[in-house]
């Protein structure tokens, strides 16, 4: 019997993105109108506003210009998981979320690294090089793309079809 080979490891390294920042600024911005538009006292939407726009500032630093300390700038993932390089210097091993997200033109990957610990990576389509985007949601979609699982998916979706 023979085993499938190993996959080679798969480095991916984003860019800044402009559609990231464009999508945080403009919920910030609805949700910031919305706020304004309720009716508050004024403390309260000068609070709501605070809030808001401080919300703005944490994904803007951590997520979409990746300078915050604990930020991931780099995730290598292979056959036994998945290894982080924070903005800090720090790598870790992390094990990737079921509450990972694979969508046409955003991917959103949800690691967990220790009891308590959860990171996240935002990639949009703009942020890396077309194979790696395709090669990143190939093996996303194939879970840990173990044969066996690949069977389950292509089983579960001819049965959906019938």
């Amino acid at each position: 019997m023979t085993h499938p080979s190993p996959r080679p490891p798969l480095r991916v390294a984003p860019a800044a993105s402009c559609v990231l920042a464009a999508y945080v600024a403009t919920v910030h911005a609805g949700a910031l109108a919305v706020g304004v538009a309720l009716p508050l006292p004024p403390a309260g939407t000068l609070l709501l506003a605070a809030l808001i726009l401080a919300g703005f500032a944490h994904a803007f630093w951590v997520h979409v210009l990746r300078r915050a300390p604990w930020s991931v700038v780099e995730v290598t993932l292979d056959d036994d998981g998945v290894s982080l390089l924070r903005r800090d210097g720090r790598g870790q091993r992390a094990s990737l979320s079921d509450a990972t997200y694979v969508g046409v033109h955003v991917l959103v990957l949800h690691m967990k690294s220790g009891r308590l610990r959860r990171d996240t990576l935002v990639l949009s389509a703009d942020a890396m090089d077309a194979p790696t985007l395709r090669r990143l949601r190939t093996r996303l979609r194939l879970g840990e793309a173990s044969p066996a699982r690949a069977v389950d998916l292509v089983t579960d979706r001819n049965e959906r079809l019938r």
